[in-house]
Parts: structure tokens; sequence; C-alpha cells
């Protein structure tokens, strides 16, 4: 019956709780036990369970970490016992007690995640005063990170018990075991870890480790120990460091187009977002990485896509626009519509809220530039900006050439097609987002004498289905409201033959 609960949605797991608490009070009664009684039994057994690795975690290796990635999955298997475990607790009396007491339980078989998971749901559920009142805090965490790596030393067979490893010296420990088990991937994991976990300063056997991760494949992982060294000073004269940035980050970008991951995006965007933010972001070769990826086909165009997210989040590098460059001119009009719109797909979905920390406005980034500058280059207009009805197509194309100040080709191509009401569109909207002083600067250089000019009556209807809606002024100065009026009042026609005068 709690598997109900498990798998409820949280907005509905009050809903499901009061109807099963019933159940239990139910069989509770047929049983002639007390329902403590039946809820103690439960928790034990779902508290003694094998923990329940998701299989996708298997890249990572050692169980400590594939427990933890497990419970972010909130779909997982452990995830759902976690909830089981967390609606009975909240219906015991001594829950911190049984917690505590089953993590430290002297019975034999119960395996060292389980008492892990105890302790990270005390964590979760209990108070810190509720915690002192039974056991030192500080004590608990020690014994709960001694589990997570006494449950790895027994995956890769190395002996060792919670005494001898909480008492030893970890740096002592890091090299004794590379000595004996520096071929096996695993182990280097788990040392990399107790390393980075207990800030052991041996620059030397870090950079020993990390050539021995990154032949084993593990590159998400690399990118997160790279990570955390940069900010730990007794790291940051390694030499090689650049060079293990390189190897990791492009290494993970091709390992996410051949693994046929479902979140390849949310993905790359975190493995960048780490980059933003290195202090080694000038050495990444992003013009490789870009040109690597460029190179290849797949279906959705997923290389592609991943080289267009690498050129827009990493540092501007006019090699990779060329790589770009080139792909996007061998291909047809009807391929690369296909290719901005699935750009577009990505800006309007929630992974940008993933991507929020890169400060990378989607709708104006380097790539859909470059596409639409090909649309302009090559008269294409029909692919994103003649097509009715309006479209988030066209949306975007008229919001990038604004903002980009390339509205010259499009306006041209409207006038040459007889969609001079489009065009007069497009012109109002490129002025209604700049500063006055734009519109005067233009007309300045246009040779027309804005004071003399009459009030515009007449109708504003374009040939698109509704004006294109720019949102707020993109970088302009603040304009005042009787400013805004008199501008405004501009004919339509007057601004577009400005525009004209003044860009030509």
């Amino acid at each position: 019956c709690t598997g109900a609960l498990a798998k409820a949605e949280p907005d509905d797991r009050q809903d499901v709780a009061e109807p099963l608490h019933e159940v239990l009070r139910r069989l509770a009664a047929i049983h002639d036990i007390g329902l403590e009684t039946l809820l103690q039994r439960l928790l034990k057994r779902y508290l003694e369970a094998p923990i329940a690795l998701a299989p996708k975690t298997a890249e990572l290796l050692l169980p400590s970490m594939r427990y933890q990635a497990s419970l972010a999955d909130l779909q997982s298997g452990e995830s759902e016992q976690r909830r089981r475990i967390v609606y009975i607790l909240g219906h015991i009396s001594d829950a911190v007690s049984r917690l505590l007491s089953f993590a430290y339980s002297s019975t034999a078989g119960i395996s060292c995640l389980s008492r892990s998971r105890a302790l990270e749901i005390l964590f979760a559920v209990a108070s810190h005063d509720d915690i002192a009142q039974q056991q030192r805090v500080a004590d608990v965490r020690c014994y709960f990170q001694a589990l997570l790596y006494l449950g790895d030393f027994e995956f890769v067979g190395i002996p060792q018990s919670i005494a001898e490893f909480l008492d030893c010296e970890k740096p002592a420990l890091a090299r004794s075991i590379w000595v004996d088990h520096h071929q096996d991937p695993k182990v280097v994991q788990l040392i990399c870890n107790m390393c980075l976990d207990f800030s052991v300063d041996d620059p030397e056997l870090i950079q020993r480790m990390i050539p021995r991760l990154l032949a084993a494949k593990l590159f998400r992982y690399v990118v997160g120990v790279l990570d955390i060294i940069s900010a730990m000073p007794c790291y940051a004269g390694i030499e090689a460091l650049p060079a293990f940035w390189n190897q990791a980050v492009s290494g993970y970008m091709l390992q996410l187009i051949q693994t046929n991951n479902a979140d390849w995006m949310c993905a790359a965007l975190a493995v960048l977002g780490v980059c933003i933010r290195s202090p080694h972001l000038l050495s990444i070769d992003s013009t490789s990485i870009v040109q690597l990826l460029a190179r290849r086909d797949a279906a959705n165009n997923v290389p592609l896509r991943l080289a267009c997210t690498v050129f827009d989040v990493l540092p501007f590098n006019q090699a990779s626009e060329a790589a770009l460059q080139a792909r996007f001119d061998a291909m047809d009009a009807e391929t690369l519509g296909q290719l901005v719109q699935q750009l577009l797909e990505f800006a309007d979905s929630d992974s940008v809220a993933v991507a929020s920390q890169l400060a990378v406005d989607w709708r104006v980034a380097r790539s859909l530039t470059l596409a639409f500058d090909l649309i302009d280059e090559q008269g294409t207009h029909e692919l994103a900006l003649l097509r009715p009805p309006m479209s988030t197509m066209i949306h975007a194309f008229v919001r990038n050439r604004i903002a980009c100040d390339k509205l010259l080709t499009a306006v041209s191509a409207c006038i040459e097609r007889g969609k001079h009401k489009l065009a007069l569109s497009l012109v109002s909207q490129y002025y209604s987002v700049r500063s006055v002083d734009v519109l005067a600067e233009d007309a300045l250089r246009a040779q027309v004498a804005l004071d003399d000019v009459p009030e515009d009556d007449g109708d504003r209807t374009g040939d698109m289905d509704d004006t294109v809606d720019m949102g707020t002024p993109h970088g302009t100065l603040d304009i005042s409201l009787a400013a805004r009026k008199r501008v405004s009042k501009i004919p339509d026609s007057l601004k577009l033959d400005i525009f004209m005068r003044s860009h030509a």
C-alpha cells in the first residue's frame, strides 16, 4: 500500500496519505497489533532493503556516488523507497532514535549503504537539536561519511573497518592504495574522492590520477574534480590543468552525442556552466570542440546543435564561428530552417532555466545570428519572415535583426516583394525599442527635419496577423513620455524613408 504513496506526485501526496493511513489502521486491527508496531515493522523492512541503484548511474562506478545520483532522480527506485520511509517516520513517535539505532546497530548483514540511507534521511527530516539530544552531530556526520566510503571499499575489494577508516591518516591511506591499485579506475576514483573530501595536499598524486580517469572515459566526473580543485590553492600549480580541462570537456561532449542521452542539452549546459566559472576558461579550446562536433552527423542535428551551444556559451572565437559558418553554408534552405527551429525550441524550453547562470540571451545567440545572417545573404526570407501566419521563427528573426542592427536586408526584401506594410511594421518596431536619439540621428543623416513632420493619423495595419512584440526597449536610454509621444506620431512611411536613406 505504501507503493501508492511512493509513486504519487508531490502535489498529490497528502491526498494519498490520508486513505493510506486508514488502510494501515485497518491492517493493524485485522492482525491485532498496534498501528505503531506495524509501522515500526514496515520501517525496519524498508531500511534493511538493498539500495536500488538507478541503471543510468552505472558510469559513476562507485556505489556511494551511484546512490547519491539515484536520490537525485525522483523517479528512481531508491527515491520511491526513501518516500516510503519518510512517510512512516511521520507517523511514529521516536523517528530520530530509530534511525540512529538502525545506523549504529551491531546486527550483521546490514550493508553500509543501507545504514547510510538511514542517516541521509535523518539529516533530511530531523533538526540538529533533535539529533544532538542523542549524539553529537559532528560524530554522526563523520560516521555517515565513513559508511559511504566503506561501501566503496567493499565494492572494490579492499578490506577496511569503520574504526580503521576513522582513525587512519587519510593522505597515507590514499597513497598506499594508489601504489597497489592504480590500474583499477574504480579504485582511482575512490582515491580521488578521498583527496577531495579530506583535502589531501598532494598535487603529484592528483596529476597522476586524472589521466587514469580520463582514459576510463569518466569525463563528467573529471570535470567535477577540476571544478573543485580549481578552488584549492594546493593544486593551483599543476601545469597540466588546462590540458585536463580540454580533454574532459571535449571528451564529455562527444560522449553525450554517442550515448543518446535524452537530457543531453541540460547535461551539456551543466558542464558549460562549470567551464564559465573556471579560472582556466580562456585555456579551454572551444574551437576544437566546435569543429569536432560540427563535422559529425546524427539524428535531429544533435552534434551540430551541441556545437552551436558551445559556441554560444564559451568566449567568442573567430575560428569557431568559421567552422559553424562553413557547416551552415553547406546546408540547403530547408535544412537550415529545421536547425533554426530546433534551436528556437530549446530557447522556449524549460532547459533555459538550467542555463540562467550562463547569461546567454538565446534569442539573439551567436549561432542564431549566424543562421539569420545566412538567410539575409541568400535572400531566403520566405523561410523566416514572409511565410504566414506569424510564427516563432518570425518573432525570433525580427528580434535578432533589430537587436543586432541588421534589419536593412530584411526591410529591402519586403519592399522588393511588394510587402510594403510589413516593411513599415518592421521599421516601426526598430525605432520603438530604441532611444529617441537614434531616430533623430538617422533623420539628420537622411536630411529630414523632424520638427516639420505632420502627425500620422493613418492606419498602421501590417501584413502580419499581429505586430511583432519586442518587449521592453533593448539597450536604450530612458525616454520621457512627451518625447515618446512625439516620436510615435511620426508617420511610419517617413520612418521607413529615414531608415532606408540613413542605412543605405
